[in-house]
């Protein structure tokens, strides 16, 4: 018997993005993600596609990748954002390349753009711009609902997210 095959010519679309648009007191070490509603192709998503740019409007030096499993593509920056700063994200689409197309090869219908602000660069934990190379000393991780967890002392407690910051749930 005979089944026809319908073409997917739907353009795909952001779902979400974090930071949210408009957000502030970001942590400035977080990395950006864009959640799409259908499977990308990965090759399309690159620093040439997703970027970040800082309020000169210069692109931001970051790594870019793309979980096929979640449809999520993620920002990096290289370094930590500059606090109280307006930094503008876009993800390309459009008519012209380059630009995120989906698995079928259908291009995002147009470029989809946000802004935040990230907020000082200390926490609750008081380690100020050294916040990477202490967290990876005191072994502390996030784990998949963006809660932070003390690895080798976790009588400290765990740092839950509260909007765009994150406070002490417990400390003992």
């Amino acid at each position: 018997s005979y089944v026809a095959s319908v073409a997917d010519t739907t353009a795909p679309t952001v779902v979400s993005v974090t930071p949210a648009d408009g957000a502030t007191n970001v942590y400035p070490g977080m990395a950006l993600t864009v959640l799409f509603d259908e499977a990308m192709d990965a090759a399309s998503i690159d620093g040439g596609t997703v970027e970040l740019r800082d309020a000169a409007n210069t692109v931001v030096s970051a790594i870019v990748s793309y979980d096929v499993g979640t449809h999520t593509a993620s920002l990096t920056p290289s370094a930590a954002l500059a606090e109280a700063t307006t930094y503008s994200a876009l993800v390309r689409g459009g008519a012209i390349d380059p630009r995120v197309k989906d698995a079928a090869g259908n291009a995002l219908a147009a470029d989809f753009a946000w802004s935040f602000t990230p907020g000082k660069r200390h926490h609750s934990l008081g380690i100020g711009t050294a916040w990477q190379e202490a967290r990876r000393e005191i072994g502390l991780f996030q784990d998949t609902n963006s809660y932070w967890h003390f690895a080798l002392a976790p009588e400290l407690g765990v740092i839950m997210p509260v909007g765009n910051t994150y406070v002490n749930a417990k400390v003992k």
